[in-house]
């Protein structure tokens, strides 16, 4: 099935949006896409949010993996869907969405042989940086899926949606 843009909703609907919170997957949605774990679910302040697939045709739950700015620290971090996850990134406004540079892509490991495409980055307002693992282990990087409206989207890595 060919993917279609996502036309007018393209950057607005996620671009500048700000995490209102921070869940688990629920069983039902877990169980209606055939995996077997509940990955972290952001809900931003327009209602629309974004979960992490292990690759871009949905085979598996993904791991957001992210990176604190240098300014407090640069520590890496998972979004696990706590609720202390939801107080420390509420309020946080994406700034931009772009693919994850070569020093980025060593320092995950991802630069192996030139096999793994670029995973996409969002960065917020405040230089905190969140992505998607395919996996918990950090094995390669995934891809970052958004409903809004009730109409699924993969995220490009403008920050361009396209119907899923």
């Amino acid at each position: 099935m060919k993917k279609k843009s996502a036309g007018p909703y393209g950057r607005t609907s996620i671009l500048g949006r700000s995490i209102a919170g921070i869940t688990r997957m629920g069983i039902d949605q877990v169980q209606d896409l055939g995996w077997s774990s509940q990955p972290a679910v952001i809900y931003f302040d327009d209602g629309s949010l974004i979960f992490p697939s292990a690759d871009p045709g949905m085979n598996g739950p993904g791991v957001f993996f992210g990176k604190n700015p240098p300014k407090i620290g640069g520590e890496g971090f998972y979004i696990l869907g706590r609720p202390e996850d939801t107080r420390a990134f509420y309020g946080l406004a994406i700034r931009h969405v772009r693919l994850m540079d070569p020093v980025e892509m060593k320092k995950e490991g991802w630069d192996e042989y030139g096999r793994v495409q670029a995973a996409t980055v969002l960065v917020f307002h405040d230089g905190t940086k969140i992505y998607v693992s395919k996996d918990e282990e950090g094995n390669g990087p995934g891809a970052i899926f958004v409903i809004r409206r009730n109409r699924l989207f993969f995220v490009l890595s403008n920050g361009d949606l396209r119907l899923s």
